[in-house]
């Protein structure tokens, strides 16, 4: 996916929080910028321990983060679902 992302760096990701009902869902689209931040790679490796497991280093060449930088967000649930979006634009 690493190959993909930096051919092309538009992406869309999907973070659910699930409750009761169905719960919320934000999706969020835009550009990628890789980030290679030592200090943001040992936190990295600290804040998930279990990457340790994968042999996973603050120099391994595996350990690939990004963020998004620019782009929109919206929040869906069953209750706007026909609603139109209300686009939440960064960056």
């Amino acid at each position: 996916m690493y190959g993909q992302m930096q051919a092309n760096n538009k992406v869309e990701a999907c973070f659910w929080q699930p409750d009761e009902q169905t719960g919320i869902m934000m999706r969020v689209a835009g550009e990628i910028q890789f980030v290679n931040d030592l200090k943001l790679k040992k936190k990295v490796l600290e804040d998930r321990p279990f990457l340790k497991e994968f042999g996973m280093t603050f120099n391994h060449p595996g350990l690939i983060i990004f963020r998004i930088a620019k782009g929109e967000a919206y929040f869906w649930t069953m209750a706007n679902n026909f609603q139109p979006k209300e686009m939440i634009k960064f960056g």
